[in-house]
Formats: structure tokens, C-alpha cells, sequence
């Protein structure tokens, strides 16, 4: 039986995503193995729609487990986004990648599915259709209680079950016991006042301009972000030969339309609305739109979680998007949660009666909390120019020299402490 001097003897795992199979993967390749069991709402393996951007800081985890040489071919491989004007000027291009991992955006679908056949293969079990209704803990155990009226024990409870998370609620109830006038409710996830926009298209549709001093079919520096005084305009290849172009586009506004609302919106108003944003653009803008299929079109409403008065209980925790929920242009959350997975891994290994279980998990969250603290704070100043509405003719050109300048006197420093972290390196005071 595991006390609080030693690492947990088994760890239940709310929510099989990126981040619960990367934890799961991480805790059985330990040294001193730590058997866990990982709960999942869904049927079966989903089959999720859209792609996610990875950075070095993310497939370096992903290499460490062995997932990395499956799917590095099967996205597309990038190793900066170019920033352009909607004249066709190039502001400059934001690092992403190294050499040894140049950036990747792949079909979630991928991700995951490499993700679960490298857990098989480790022997860890997921077991489909459980969906989590609460929680209870003692000072050595928590049970989960699902909807089906089964639970399940463990020494430790991880909660990576998203947005919407139900062991949010238990961590936050246990953090505010002693604060009868603080509302638990309040940190629910709230819309975050955005919705994306997206469309696929070939490649072979899109007309892009050569760059100045290029000849005609030169191809193109994707992915490319172009900014204009409307808003912006984002394309991004997610195919390992870079032949389907998804474009994104963001529609600000405060009313959540409810999940069978943005459905009705996708279907009714969506191209109407890109099409009417986007009027009058030049190309490549101009030949995307041309060639958008009506049933390509797909619609992400975003939700943030507030600030949360703790991240753990003592044996209960929440991570990836049910502790801190990014948006989807800042293109953090599956690898927030990757790292999330891998530090607790390594904070749950030092537990000795010198490091005991508290002391872990307070200075994993610190650690964390810091970081993700980071990351919201870049993404979010690298968003400014996309969130704002309609900017005057100073206003934009004001956006786009601010930009160059940090692209030409910082060059590969301006992300090198946002895609060189490694989890390995933190210091955790162990």
C-alpha cells in the first residue's frame, strides 16, 4: 500500500486524450513501474476532427515514449510560420521547429491513435464509456463513481478530462472547503468570446503570388498567417506532402450559441460570414475562398477556464485543458497537456519519505503553473493583432513593424524558451 513517503501503487487516469496517455505511458516506463488504469468517456477510440501543432518541447516527450517515429511522417512538417500583409509583404517568420524536431501539425486522429497502440502495447488498459460523476478521497485513497453506477479505487485520481471537466469540480471543492463565501460554480469553463472557422481545400486551388525576386510557381512559405485591418487569414497544410490547406478564420463575439446552436451556425451562416470578412482580399485569400466547399467547413467555439485556486487536492489532480484551457489560435493545448503528463510522471517517481507526496505535487503545480503562466502570456501577445476588430491604416501598420522588428532583432530567440523546454531539465527541489 502506498503512503504518502512513496510513489502511488496505482493511479486511475479520467480522460484517454494526448495528455492521460501520455502520463500513462510515462508512469509505465519508470524505473519503479506505477500500474494505472485509464477511463474514457467515449465508446471506443474517437475519431476527432482537426489537427494539432507540436513544437519541439512536445515531441521531445512524444520521442522519449516511443510515439515520435510513428507519426513524424504522417503530418506536415514545418519549421516557422510566416507572418505576411495582405498585400502580399512578409513581415517575417516566427520559429517553430529545430532541426531535430521540425515542427509538426497532424490529425488528431493520428495522434491519438499512435498514442493508444503504443499504450496497448505497454499493456495499459483503457476502459471505453465511463464518464465520470464524482469523486470522493481519503488520506490514502480516492474513488471515482461513474454514471454506469461502477467506481473504481486508486491511491491517486489524474484528472485530463478536458474543458468540461467533472474532477475539476472535486479539486475545486476541496480548495474552497474553508471559504464558505467562494462559489464553485464560478470556475466552470466559460466561452471565451471566440469561435474558429475553418475549411479544407487542395493546394492545387490556391493561387499564391511569388514572392518579390521569384519566379512563377514558386512554392509557397506555408504555413502562412496573413494579417490585415479586417482581422486575419491563417492557412496551415496538416498532410505530410502539405496538399490540403486548412484555412482558418476567427469570428469574435460574446453570445455562446449552445453546442446545437454553433452546429446551426456551421451549417447556415458560417460561409456566408467568411466570405463576407474576407471580401475584396487578394490572393491567396481570394482563390480560398473561391474554392470552399460548403461541407468542409467546420466551426470551434473556444472556452477558457479561470484562474483555479489549485490544480490538486491531496489525491486528486487535473491537468491539459481541465486545469488551464488555451485557446485554439494560440495552439498550446496538446502540448500544455503532453508536458503536464511528463513532469507529474517524474514528480510522482521522487516521492520518498525526504519528498513526501505533498511536497510533489505542490512544487509540480508551481512548476507548471509557471510555465503554462508563460505560454498564455506569449500566445497571447502573438494573438493581440488577430483578437482585436477592424484596425485604422496607422493601427496596422503600427502591428506589422512591431512584428518585423521582433522577428529581425530577436530572429529564433523571440520562441526559443517557448519550444526548448524539456521536462527532464525542470527542477523539481527533489
Amino acid at each position: 500500500m502506498a503512503t504518502s513517503a512513496t510513489p502511488p501503487s496505482s493511479v486511475l487516469i479520467i480522460g484517454a486524450g494526448p495528455g492521460g496517455l501520455c502520463l500513462a505511458l510515462s508512469l509505465s516506463l519508470l524505473p519503479q513501474h506505477i500500474p494505472c488504469t485509464v477511463y474514457d468517456l467515449h465508446p471506443s477510440t474517437p475519431s476527432i476532427g482537426g489537427a494539432v501543432a507540436l513544437t519541439p518541447s512536445s515531441l521531445r516527450i512524444l520521442d522519449r515514449l516511443g510515439v515520435y517515429e510513428r507519426i513524424k511522417h504522417r503530418g506536415f512538417q514545418y519549421r516557422a510560420l510566416r507572418f505576411a500583409t495582405s498585400k502580399g509583404g512578409t513581415i517575417g517568420d516566427c520559429i517553430f521547429g529545430t532541426e531535430q524536431y521540425p515542427a509538426l501539425r497532424i490529425s488528431r486522429t493520428i495522434l491519438l491513435q499512435a498514442l493508444h497502440d503504443v499504450a496497448a502495447e505497454q499493456g495499459i488498459h483503457v476502459q471505453w464509456g465511463k464518464k465520470a460523476l464524482s469523486l470522493q478521497e481519503t488520506e490514502e485513497h480516492a474513488t471515482v463513481t461513474f454514471e454506469d453506477g461502477t467506481s473504481a479505487t486508486g491511491d491517486m485520481v489524474v484528472g485530463f478530462d478536458g474543458v468540461h471537466s467533472r474532477v475539476r469540480a472535486h479539486v475545486v471543492r476541496s480548495a474552497l472547503s474553508a471559504k464558505s463565501t467562494s462559489n464553485p460554480d464560478a470556475y466552470a469553463a466559460q466561452f471565451a468570446g471566440l469561435a474558429g472557422v475553418q475549411f479544407l481545400t487542395p493546394l492545387p486551388l490556391i493561387r499564391f503570388p511569388p514572392p518579390p525576386g521569384h519566379a512563377e510557381g514558386t512554392p509557397p512559405p506555408l504555413p502562412m498567417l496573413i494579417l490585415a485591418q479586417e482581422g486575419s487569414f491563417l492557412l496551415f497544410p496538416s498532410d505530410p506532402e502539405g496538399q490540403e490547406v486548412a484555412c482558418f478564420s476567427v469570428w469574435n463575439t460574446e453570445v455562446d450559441l449552445g453546442r446545437e446552436g454553433w452546429e446551426r451556425w456551421g451549417r447556415e451562416e458560417a460561409v456566408r460570414w467568411v466570405r463576407e470578412l474576407h471580401k475584396g482580399w487578394p490572393e491567396p485569400v481570394k482563390s480560398a475562398l473561391e474554392s470552399l466547399d460548403p461541407s468542409q467547413v467546420h466551426v470551434w467555439p473556444a472556452y477558457s477556464v479561470p484562474p483555479l485556486p489549485a490544480w490538486h487536492s491531496p489525491r486528486v489532480i487535473i491537468a491539459g485543458d481541465a486545469a488551464h484551457a488555451f485557446s485554439p489560435k494560440g495552439g498550446q493545448g496538446a502540448g500544455q497537456a503532453l508536458e503536464d503528463a511528463a513532469l507529474l510522471s517524474r514528480s510522482l517517481f521522487l516521492v520518498s519519505p525526504q519528498y513526501p507526496l505533498a511536497q510533489a505535487l505542490r512544487v509540480w503545480e508551481a512548476r507548471r503553473r509557471e510555465r503554462v503562466k508563460f505560454v498564455l502570456d506569449w500566445a497571447s501577445r502573438a494573438d493581440r493583432g488577430r483578437r482585436e476588430g477592424k484596425s485604422g491604416w496607422v493601427q496596422q501598420k503600427i502591428k506589422e513593424y512591431v512584428l518585423w522588428a521582433v522577428f529581425a532583432l530577436k530572429g529564433e530567440g523571440a520562441t526559443r524558451a517557448l519550444i526548448g523546454y524539456d521536462t527532464e531539465l525542470v527542477d523539481l527541489g527533489a
